[in-house]
């Protein structure tokens, strides 16, 4: 879908009442969660083991489906997966690189997979490179890498297409809150493993 075909009045990500239920479980693993993510902000959700927060990444990146409730990403319903997944993009909490690759064989890689015209590959190269400051890393192979560049780098994956989001679910060190009956953004120093919506 083209960007002239979104509508930029919707916020990132809209929640309302979510409940996800496993079968067979005691409990619901997300419980009325009700949300509304902004466009161009970070946002984190933290939570304990067991919170819900992998489940509620996973439903909103069109992974897992609700239970009950609305769930909307950039104004489009996480069931209509066709329409929504060219739009977002997910780092995993594991680094999924290949080690034999240098960062720009992994940008170009990706943008080729993403169907980027071979016209407009290199100049979204070159924005990427600029952008994760990965200019004097691009020859290196990845497995060379620090863990903090290889996660700078599978991020950059990630903004590969024209994308509007993109949720990253790596683990917080503390956590603070818990994935239900919960709205707005919540504060603090989680900027680094933070979900970005943007």
């Amino acid at each position: 879908m083209s960007e002239d075909n979104q509508d930029n009045s919707s916020p990132a990500l809209l929640a309302v009442d979510v409940t996800k239920a496993y079968p067979g479980a005691q409990s619901s693993a997300v419980d009325g969660l009700s949300l509304t993510v902004s466009r161009g902000v970070v946002y984190c959700l933290l939570g304990r083991n067991g919170a819900g927060k992998t489940t509620t990444i996973r439903m909103a990146t069109t992974l897992l489906a609700p239970t009950s409730g609305r769930l909307e990403v950039l104004g489009i319903p996480v069931a209509e997966t066709g329409q929504l997944r060219p739009l977002i993009g997910v780092a995993l909490q594991e680094v999924a690189l290949d080690l034999w690759m240098s960062p720009v064989e992994q940008i170009r890689m990706s943008l080729a997979m993403a169907g980027w015209p071979k016209s407009e590959r290199r100049t979204r190269e070159d924005e990427l490179v600029e952008q994760f400051g990965l200019g004097k890393y691009l020859t290196r192979k990845v497995g060379a890498l620090s863990g903090g560049m290889r996660r700078r780098v599978d991020v950059r994956s990630q903004w590969r297409t024209t994308r509007r989001c993109c949720s990253s679910t790596s683990r917080p060190a503390a956590s603070t809150s818990r994935a239900s009956k919960r709205s707005g953004t919540p504060s603090g120093p989680c900027a680094r493993r933070a979900a970005r919506w943007c």
